[in-house]
C-alpha cells in the first residue's frame, strides 16, 4: 500500500518525492536514520479520554465546555495534534494541501488504526487547502465550533520533533497565515486557536481573548461568541 501512495504522489506531480516506502510504512531520512510518523509514540495508548487538566492543547480546544467540540485542523501537518484532540474525544476535520505531508499523515492515521483507542472514529481527513474547504462549505454542513492553526514556524527544535520539523520545512515554505487566520474568525462557531511559538508575537498583531502558556509554546484563543 505504500507504494501506493508513490504512485499518487506522481498523479499529483510529485515526481521526485522526499519520501520513501519502507516495509513497514511511509518515511523519510534525516541525519543518516529513518524516521516514520508514529501517533501512538506521542502517548501510551488508553481507552479513556484525556483529561484538559493535564493538556494545554486540550485545554484551548475545550474551554470550559463539556460539549465535544467539533474542530477543523487547518494545518493539520503530521497529525500529531490531530490526534491528541481526537483522544479528548473532539471531532476532528484534518486538512492539509501539500501532497507528501498528506501521504505521511494519512499513513500515520492507518498505522495508529491498527490498534484500537478512544477517539480514532472521530477523525476525517482532507487533501486540499483549508481556505478553499472553508470558501467552499456546503450550506446544509454545520461550520467547525472551532479552528485550530499551527502555522509552521521558524524556531529550534530537537530530537524526533526537529527531525519532523526539518522534513516538514523542506516540503513546505513557511507561510504568512494572517489570511487563513482573518477568514477563520469569519468562519468559526465559536473561536479560533493559533499555536505560536512562546515568546513570538501575535499572529497579525491581534491580541486573543485569552491564551495558555507553556514552556515553549504558546496557545492564542480567539472567542468569537
Amino acid at each position: 500500500m505504500t507504494n501506493d501512495w508513490l504512485k499518487w504522489l506522481h498523479l499529483q506531480g510529485v515526481q521526485q518525492p522526499s519520501i520513501k516506502a519502507y516495509g513497514h510504512g511511509l518515511g523519510w531520512l534525516y541525519a543518516g536514520s529513518e524516521h516514520q510518523v508514529s501517533w501512538l509514540d506521542k502517548l501510551p495508548q488508553h481507552q479513556t479520554g484525556l483529561s484538559k487538566k493535564h493538556h494545554k492543547l486540550i485545554q484551548a480546544i475545550w474551554g470550559r465546555k463539556d460539549n465535544a467540540p467539533f474542530v477543523m485542523d487547518a494545518c493539520a501537518g503530521l497529525g500529531l495534534d490531530t490526534y491528541l484532540m481526537a483522544r479528548s474525544g473532539a471531532r476532528i476535520l484534518a486538512c492539509e494541501k501539500n501532497p507528501e505531508i498528506y501521504a505521511l499523515l494519512a499513513d500515520a492515521y492507518k498505522k495508529a488504526c491498527q490498534s484500537t483507542w478512544y477517539g480514532q472514529s472521530k477523525i476525517s481527513l482532507v487533501y486540499g487547502c483549508s481556505s478553499f474547504t472553508m470558501k467552499h462549505w456546503p450550506v446544509c454542513r454545520v461550520r467547525p465550533d472551532v479552528i485550530y492553526l499551527d502555522p509552521m514556524f521558524e524556531t529550534n527544535f530537537k530530537g524526533q520533533v526537529k527531525a519532523n520539523a526539518v522534513l516538514l520545512k523542506s516540503l513546505a515554505q513557511v507561510e504568512d497565515a494572517t489570511a487563513l487566520f482573518l477568514q477563520a474568525l469569519n468562519f468559526t462557531r465559536s473561536k479560533v486557536v493559533v499555536k505560536r511559538p512562546i515568546q513570538a508575537q501575535y499572529l497579525n498583531s491581534k491580541r486573543p481573548t485569552y491564551e495558555i502558556s507553556g514552556k515553549t509554546t504558546r496557545y492564542d484563543i480567539y472567542q468569537v461568541k
